[in-house]
């Protein structure tokens, strides 16, 4: 799976065929019509194996006023349709579809075809990637390192932890499925990459005895990486980015993409992938520069209305920072623990 196509375009793969592939008409018909509408679904773009979803097909009409059929496949799962709803059966025929999410991890594509006597069938396929924890590898982490099980979890979630800059630094970004919002909406994908985070729900959502990191605290993050340079508040560490990096894949798919100026060793353990970050709002949230920037709130504020974040650009050997809208710009969160 190339991840800068998958990521950047969430709905990509998601085609509407009209055409004549398949066309169900009456003997004595020689020609056919179009349905009125577009054919619509939802299915999460990442989920977890065994995972259960109602697909109910919408948004095509028969012109005639008769009855539409539906029938589903599922690639390299199913070997024949599974024809829910006959376009002659009643409207209180259910034509939804139970996509169970297969087991092996990896890209699948589910498709949808509504049909009539008549008219030509209209067609949808999306993607859908089924992911676990197993899909992230690369990071370094051990089962070894120190760790903290999050008893607020229903299954009693780990964090893995190290000891850098005089404080305990979590090595994977928070994952606190009640706050925030999973990377583009997909519940699957908050134990891989973390949530995203408004810098109003980080201030509270790390475990008892975990908070956010201040500014200053990641310049003492900094300094442990590289003692003799001059690194201050508010201001880029030069150099130090591949420090922070591991070189991780996505469903064997590399992360970040190679650039020269950046040599990757994570040589602190802290893992850093570009996980991007999203933008909420009411109607939509969006999700931007996956496979580009690992994101971080601090737990500074730059104004009424802004807080303080550190960043990492896939391109750059530099640890930046930057200011962003509290209640709308959403980050990674890694918490951190006095000794």
């Amino acid at each position: 799976m190339n991840l800068r196509r998958c990521f950047l375009y969430v709905s990509a793969l998601c085609t509407l065929v009209l055409g004549v592939a398949s066309c169900h008409k009456d003997s004595d018909s020689t020609t056919s019509d179009y349905f009125d509408g577009s054919l619509s679904f939802t299915i999460p773009s990442y989920v977890s194996p065994g995972e259960t979803h109602k697909l109910v097909p919408s948004g095509i009409i028969n012109p005639s006023g008769k009855g539409v059929g539906y029938f589903w496949l599922v690639s390299d799962v199913m070997t024949a349709n599974d024809t829910t709803k006959y376009y002659t059966d009643s409207n209180k025929v259910d034509s939804s579809f139970k996509f169970v999410a297969p087991t092996k991890l990896g890209d699948y594509t589910v498709k949808c075809v509504a049909f009539a006597d008549g008219y030509y069938d209209g067609s949808l396929s999306k993607s859908v990637t089924v992911v676990s924890p197993e899909s992230i590898t690369g990071s370094g982490i051990s089962n070894k390192d120190l760790s903290i099980q999050d008893d607020r979890e229903s299954d009693n979630l780990k964090y893995y932890y190290m000891d850098a800059g005089n404080l305990y630094w979590f090595k994977q970004n928070l994952a606190y499925a009640q706050s925030g919002v999973a990377y583009v909406n997909a519940a699957a994908m908050t134990r891989l990459f973390g949530n995203f985070y408004t810098w109003e729900q980080a201030k509270t959502a790390c475990p008892d005895g975990w908070r956010l990191p201040t500014d200053a605290e990641w310049v003492n993050l900094a300094k442990s990486i590289a003692p003799t340079k001059d690194f201050k508040v508010g201001e880029t560490f030069t150099g130090i980015a591949g420090n922070l990096m591991a070189d991780i894949y996505f469903n064997s798919s590399k992360m970040w993409e190679y650039w020269p100026t950046v040599k990757i060793t994570n040589s602190t353990g802290f893992a850093a992938l570009p996980a991007g970050y999203a933008v909420i709002s009411d109607t939509d949230n969006k999700f931007y520069g996956v496979q580009e920037y690992a994101a971080f709130w601090t737990a500074d504020e730059f104004d009424s209305t802004q807080a303080v974040y550190r960043y990492i650009n896939v391109n750059q050997p530099d640890v930046l920072v930057g200011a962003a809208d509290k209640s709308s710009f959403a980050a990674s969160v890694r918490c951190v623990k006095n000794k």
